[in-house]
């Protein structure tokens, strides 16, 4: 496990794969990036696995079907993630899930996204999608959804 990933001010216009991802890091940091694809590209815009101590804050993603997506273990489950303060738009992405996270992930903070679309153009999608929150371990609180 690397001890620090950083991945902070970029702009990435994607084409295939994640966009940005963490993989087997601890001490995770992924901020204010623009990321960005056409609408409906079946593919995830910030993806975490097997990660601890993960923030993924103040991101603006655009485009995808899933937009920042906390992943089933490949290699190990990601533990003590937040995600916070992110825009994202799901406007023309049918199915679109704005922000989910895996069941297998014990501690988890989902608050204080915009997500827009959501309402006109995400049919069969999810603003927010966090199985099993309760309010000890898993929470999901002030998520704004259009």
């Amino acid at each position: 496990m690397s001890n620090l990933l950083q991945i902070i001010g970029n702009a990435v216009s994607h084409g295939r794969g994640p966009a940005i991802s963490a993989v087997g890091a601890k001490h995770v940091i992924i901020a204010s990036n623009l990321v960005s694809c056409e609408p409906g590209l079946n593919t995830t815009g910030i993806a975490v696995d097997s990660s601890t101590d993960v923030l993924v804050s103040a991101n603006n993603v655009r485009g995808f079907v899933r937009n920042i997506a906390v992943l089933p273990p490949l290699a190990g489950k990601s533990d003590r993630v937040q995600i916070r303060g992110n825009s994202v738009d799901v406007t023309g992405t049918t199915g679109a899930v704005a922000v989910s996270v895996a069941v297998s992930v014990v501690h988890a903070v989902v608050s204080d996204n915009v997500v827009t679309g959501a309402a006109a153009s995400a049919a069969g999608g999810s603003c927010v999608s966090l199985p099993g929150a309760n309010s000890s371990t898993r929470v999901e609180r002030n998520n704004d959804c259009w």
